[in-house]
């Protein structure tokens, strides 16, 4: 069978998820399924916006709750089938969040319940020192939510 893979036109909405193009090249979703022909790869995309400058930011917890909701439309967990979550920077604390919400809200146990693993890369488990220069400037730089939540003495997960 055929490996499922999903895309689309790129789609934003006020959650701040969006969904990339086929045409992006997406590691997990164009080369694993060579190699695990019956996995189901879901990629999902967000812009992040460290200055109101750029765009306006949303709080680490809505962007989890927003994409935990799309996951479930999707259907991730339904099977128990078990899921790996492939992170990588902003992506691993949004996966933390989503896995800590599980605890607290019955709704997302599936998503919780079907991980079978998580690998984290260049996430900032312990924030980033360099976003602290942004709050310092916060007059010039217009620091946004996401800054918040990624200073070194940021609560996560």
């Amino acid at each position: 069978a055929a490996a499922a893979t999903e895309a689309a036109a790129p789609v934003g909405d006020t959650d701040g998820a969006v969904v990339a193009p086929a045409s992006l090249e997406c590691w997990p979703r164009d080369w694993l399924p060579s190699d695990l022909p019956n996995a189901r790869v879901l990629s999902i995309g967000y812009e992040l916006f460290l200055s109101k400058w750029f765009g306006s930011g949303i709080s680490l917890r809505v962007r989890a709750r927003a994409i935990a909701d799309k996951l479930l439309l999707a259907r991730v967990g339904a099977k128990q089938r078990p899921v790996f979550y492939v992170t990588h920077s902003f992506g691993g604390l949004i996966v933390k969040e989503i896995l800590t919400l599980a605890d607290t809200e019955p709704r997302y146990a599936p998503l919780r319940d079907s991980a079978a693993g998580v690998v984290f890369m260049a996430v900032p488990h312990r924030g980033s020192g360099l976003v602290a220069y942004m709050r310092t400037f916060d007059v010039v730089t217009r620091s946004t939510a996401a800054v918040e939540d990624l200073l070194p003495d940021s609560a996560h997960p």
